[in-house]
């Protein structure tokens, strides 16, 4: 069920921010910064087709033309540049050399400048976290960033550091449960070939927050949770887009195939895919689905 303490349609521009990331995909959606160049250059590109869970979104006040926003983990940018024109300024930060080269050769511009960091650790550039930003932003990008248990908290606390009094925090990340069956097949692949449970469980790339985990962490450092909500979003995976499920799990589960022999993962993918068979196939068509969960979340510096 949503986390939401109080009408926030008229609180400003933050809600026009909110509906984009219900709305865009990110391209690099659960990808650690090393993989990105890949889908960069075209090797695998990955497009996921998802039902429209919104149709019919409200009127949304827009962003204001005052703001100062920070994109965490921004990507190449593609993101971001969609709300440049109706703001001041906007900072995007990655810790990917090659996808903020990309950003601001293609969107880079007085009102948007792209920098390399790693967002596990805002606090090393002062500019970023000297209390400045009106808003900051991030889409698809914290599952990655919080995965490690030891700096979760510090990054979340960067973020806060980084905003006005009464600044907003607006993001989309994958939530509790999210793409749970295939990472219970990629981990027992793992524990069948030797790889010791613990060991297995520990490769997981992301971390994946429930509702009630999110909201606590944000108070429990000085935020007002204004929403947070879970939806439920079975994406489709197209042979002619990504090579199908077998595609997905070779490049999103790259990490769990790389502690392998490189020639025992192919058998790992196979594997995968037909253990997932039925959980992933529509009997109607034969098309394949994933499990995906986003948390969404709005919380305000008090």
């Amino acid at each position: 069920m949503p986390h939401d303490r109080s009408d926030i349609g008229t609180r400003g521009g933050h809600w026009a921010i909110f509906a984009i990331l219900r709305i865009t995909y990110h391209p690099h959606h659960g990808i650690h910064a090393a993989q990105r160049p890949l889908v960069c250059r075209g090797l695998l590109n990955i497009r996921l087709l998802r039902p429209q869970t919104h149709p019919n979104p409200p009127a949304l006040p827009r962003p204001q033309p005052t703001d100062r926003i920070l994109d965490i983990g921004c990507g190449d940018g593609k993101f971001t540049a969609l709300f440049v024109p109706a703001i001041a300024h906007v900072l995007g930060v990655d810790s990917s050399p090659a996808m903020i080269a990309a950003a601001n050769a293609d969107h880079g511009s007085p009102k948007a400048e792209f920098r390399v960091l790693d967002c596990c650790f805002l606090d090393r550039d002062g500019n970023v976290t000297r209390g400045g930003w009106d808003k900051v932003i991030s889409n698809a990008a914290l599952h990655w960033i919080l995965r490690n248990e030891e700096t979760r908290i510090s990054t979340l606390r960067g973020i806060h550091a980084s905003l006005k009094p009464d600044g907003v925090f607006v993001f989309e990340m994958g939530g509790h449960g999210n793409v749970a069956e295939v990472q219970s097949a990629l981990i027992y692949a793992l524990v069948q070939r030797g790889v010791p449970l613990e060991e297995a469980r520990a490769i997981n790339p992301w971390f994946f927050p429930s509702v009630n985990w999110m909201t606590a962490a944000l108070e429990g450092i000085g935020f007002q949770v204004e929403k947070m909500e879970m939806e439920d979003r079975p994406t489709r995976l197209t042979e002619e887009a990504n090579g199908g499920l077998a595609g997905w799990v070779r490049l999103m589960g790259a990490p769990f195939l790389e502690v392998l022999p490189e020639g025992e993962r192919e058998g790992v993918v196979r594997q995968v895919c037909e253990v997932l068979h039925t959980a992933v196939t529509r009997v109607e068509d034969g098309s394949q689905w994933l499990g995906y969960k986003r948390l969404r979340g709005i919380a305000r510096r008090v």
